[in-house]
This record gives structure tokens, sequence and C-alpha cells, in this order.
């Protein structure tokens, strides 16, 4: 008898969790749903902000890497011409 009641309290404390644990998964997803548009609206407005930061960085730095660019290419030029004259 004391088994069979241990497992029906059992049966019962798991049905309960469940049932809590099913509403409040409900509830949760219900309110993430209702903020998800303003959290969209306001990640769409932080990506802009980034962008229009990023612009006159990318201005400053595009000189910059054509240089740099330039300068490697100077350097390669250099080095297989000191290598084709080892080689000969």
């Amino acid at each position: 008898m004391k088994n069979k009641m241990t497992e029906e309290m059992n049966k019962l404390l798991q049905t309960d969790f469940s049932s809590q644990a099913q509403t409040l998964i409900e509830s949760s997803k219900t309110q993430l749903e209702a903020i998800a548009p303003q959290m969209q609206e306001q990640m769409k407005g932080l990506m802009t902000s980034m962008e229009e930061q990023m612009k006159p960085l990318q201005a400053q730095i595009q000189p910059m890497m054509e240089n740099f660019q330039k300068q490697m290419e100077g350097i390669f030029q250099k080095l297989t011409e000191q290598a084709q004259a080892i080689a000969n």
C-alpha cells in the first residue's frame, strides 16, 4: 500500500510539474513574441548607426590599404629580382 501511494504521489507531482512547466513555456513564448518586433526595430536602428560610423573609417583605411598593397608588391618584386639574380 505504501509503494502504491508513493507511486501515485510521484505521478501526481510529475503531472503537476509538467503542467506548470508547459504553462511557463507558453507564457514566456507569448511574452517574447510580443517584444520581438520592438527588438527587431531596435536592432535595425543599431545596425544603421554602426554602418554610418563605419563609412568614414572605411574611407580612412582604404588609402592606407592601397599603399600597403603597393609596398608589398614592391617588396615581392625586389625579392623576385634578387632570387632571379641568385639563380643566374
